[in-house]
């Protein structure tokens, strides 16, 4: 039976208009965001989850290979060397601040070079590129600071860097990114490395006489240096920079042209034809939440790295098949480390379950520097 309603009167009715207004957006809201707590939700597992594994970067960092700095004058273009060899030619002329003010007196130079996998482990600077893995010819950060101020290039302008030659493989340039829990992605550019084959010749002193025989130009420096000409301690200690300086030459790239600074890698694809997975996890009664995961690979110069939280068991994609590595594993429990590593060979779907022990800090370096 239906009943009839009284008409209401006009305040009624707009509390009434007003009440379905709200009850219609919030639906209307709803449905087509039915995300947003989700999201706030998300952000705050992505923060807390950045938190714990800051804890065991942190752990790890202490380890990391330390940056080398230099500072150069801005009077004129310079060239700076790193132990490994890398050569940064700086042009004070290409560079500016990243708020746009002119470069100030002198340049401060950070320059890491990461030739080992152990290095590339301890700087979490894993060897894969969307999601590909790639053999590793050495990584690089570059970056330059003046007057307190971060520096970039100039538009149109590069800057000048011989990368030392560590591979037989014909190596890529790639830049690196890190992702919101810091793991390095590495993206391809279609520039390749060249091995230098030129060298300057020193102007050596008009007494001192080279033999006659058809050689090198490095073999006839040599010669000098090694000649037994009995130099002053001045010269003795320019023949010693000399010959460091032909050891460098003929074991760097030619010179290329960063548009960028900060992460650089040499690096070469590996393209598997029998790629497979590794599925990773962990004892129940370990009760793991976070955990570093790494595997380095034996055979080539490789570093994969995972975060393990209970949520997301880690899994190494696009693997090579009979490849030898090491899988590594760690975490912190109060004030405890608790470490794990195993020699495997990678093979068709592989499952590892990872059981932990407590280490010190002596052995978690060596566990790291494997």
């Amino acid at each position: 039976m239906w009943e009839v309603c009284a008409i209401p009167n006009e305040t009624n009715t707009m509390k009434i208009v007003l009440k379905l207004f709200f009850v219609i957006l919030t639906m209307i809201y709803g449905c087509k965001n039915p995300s947003i707590q989700d999201q706030a939700g998300d952000l705050a597992k992505l923060d807390n989850l950045n938190r714990e594994l800051s804890k065991l970067n942190d752990l790890k960092n202490k380890f990391e290979k330390p940056s080398q700095t230099f500072k150069v004058d801005t009077d004129k273009p310079r060239s700076i060397t790193g132990k490994e060899g890398t050569r940064i030619f700086i042009n004070p002329n290409d560079l500016i601040t990243e708020s746009g003010k002119p470069v100030g007196p002198d340049i401060e130079v950070e320059l890491k070079e990461l030739t080992k996998q152990s290095e590339l482990l301890l700087s979490n600077a894993q060897t894969v590129s969307d999601g590909e893995l790639l053999i590793s010819g050495g990584a690089y950060y570059i970056q330059m600071t003046s007057s307190g101020e971060t520096l970039k290039l100039k538009e149109g302008k590069t800057l000048k860097v011989q990368f030392p030659n560590i591979s037989k493989r014909e190596m890529k340039l790639y830049y690196g990114e890190r992702n919101q829990l810091g793991l390095m992605n590495w993206k391809e550019t279609n520039i390749k490395f060249v091995p230098s084959k030129q060298l300057e010749r020193p102007k050596l002193k008009d007494t001192v006489i080279i033999k006659k025989q058809q050689k090198s130009d490095i073999d006839a420096i040599l010669d000098y240096v090694d000649s037994g000409y009995n130099p002053t301690p001045e010269e003795k200690k320019k023949n010693i920079d000399l010959r460091k300086n032909i050891e460098i030459a003929t074991k760097v790239y030619e010179e290329i042209g960063l548009d960028k600074m900060e992460w650089i890698n040499c690096d070469i694809e590996l393209s598997p034809e029998n790629a497979t997975n590794l599925y990773v996890n962990f004892y129940p009664e370990d009760s793991v939440k976070y955990s570093n995961v790494y595997l380095v690979f034996k055979d080539i110069n490789s570093v994969i790295q995972s975060y393990y939280f209970s949520e997301d068991p880690p899994i190494f994609k696009n693997l090579p098949t009979g490849y030898n590595a090491k899988l590594i594993a760690y975490t912190v429990r109060g004030s405890k480390v608790f470490g794990f590593s195993q020699d495997i060979k990678i093979s068709k779907d592989q499952k590892i379950t990872v059981k932990l022990k407590e280490l010190n800090e002596r052995e978690f370096k060596t566990l790291l520097s494997k």
